[in-house]
């Protein structure tokens, strides 16, 4: 069932209450009085996940900035979630996250693709001011919580995340990369403001018809972007064709992303290759290309 959709209203009401009866019976036992939509009475309010022992946030228990187009998907995989939908306190939210396991991300792809509508309605809420001050602190201070439980978790799996949208993943030892696997766009998005940004030296770039004198050109345009890497820049730019503009973008791109500093957790091992990156990099763009317009409809639907 897609979890991330405007139901028909007939259909989505029988759905419910058909929801509610079973879910009344095994709450309170068959015998127990069920009254039509009683979960709107406070019977449903009950969570199914124990805070006995849990931590409590700030603002845990507010409601007023809840996603109020995320559909509940019918599941009890992540009983946490579940709670974060129906009872709406974004403190339920926070439990699923500190619940969960790294290793399941697969097979909860539902709740995982929930997670990440739920924090990117945020994002785009305050980026759009849809959300009065008060609520747009409260947000913020969400996110904040969500970005620590997040790495935390991350870091214990072998997960570092970087502040471009990429994680280096240790396997066997081997760097690898990987997309943040609860938002996939960070790092396409990054990329496309990126190559925006390039458009005005790409202008100038393809009036010079010498290959020669355009290597000379991005030289100088990199002293202006990233200095500090202008020896990786003029090792690399050699072993390209430098009339694809793609080759350009991911350059800038690499160079970036090694000019992070790395969490003194993360373990020491040998400089990411630019080859690495771009085999990467080209293969992401591409996947994600692919499902732009499914991207376009939820960024829509969030507006919205």
């Amino acid at each position: 069932m897609t979890v991330f959709r405007l139901y028909n209203g007939s259909v989505m009401k029988e759905e419910l209450e058909k929801y509610h009866k079973k879910e009344h019976a095994k709450r309170y036992g068959t015998n127990a009085k069920y009254q039509k939509s009683s979960f709107n009475l406070g019977w449903r309010i009950q969570p199914l996940t124990s805070i006995k022992g849990r931590k409590s946030y700030k603002w845990g228990k507010e409601t007023s900035t809840h996603p109020d187009n995320l559909a509940n998907p019918f599941t009890k995989r992540v009983p946490s979630l579940i709670d974060f939908l129906q009872i709406k306190e974004p403190r339920y939210l926070f439990y699923a996250l500190e619940d969960w396991e790294i290793s399941d991300t697969d097979k909860l792809s539902v709740e995982a693709d929930l997670i990440s509508k739920a924090i990117l309605y945020w994002r785009l809420m305050i980026f759009t001011n849809q959300f009065n001050d008060d609520q747009k602190n409260k947000v913020k201070h969400y996110l904040k919580i969500i970005s620590k439980i997040a790495l935390k978790k991350f870091e214990k799996n072998g997960f570092w995340p970087y502040p471009d949208g990429l994680m280096h993943v240790y396997k066997e030892g081997k760097l690898n990369l990987e997309y943040n696997i609860f938002n996939d766009t960070i790092f396409f998005n990054f990329y496309k403001e990126f190559a925006n940004s390039l458009k005005i030296y790409f202008r100038e770039s393809d009036s010079i018809s010498d290959n020669k004198l355009k290597q000379d050109y991005w030289i100088k345009i990199c002293k202006i972007i990233n200095k500090k890497k202008l020896t990786y820049f003029k090792k690399i730019i050699k072993e390209i064709d430098i009339n694809e503009k793609l080759f350009i973008v991911i350059i800038f791109l690499y160079l970036n992303h090694i000019s992070y500093k790395a969490e003194s957790s993360e373990p020491k091992n040998d400089k990411l290759s630019f080859k690495s990156f771009y085999e990467f990099t080209v293969k992401y763009i591409n996947d994600i290309e692919k499902n732009i317009t499914s991207i376009n409809d939820i960024s829509v639907t969030l507006m919205n």
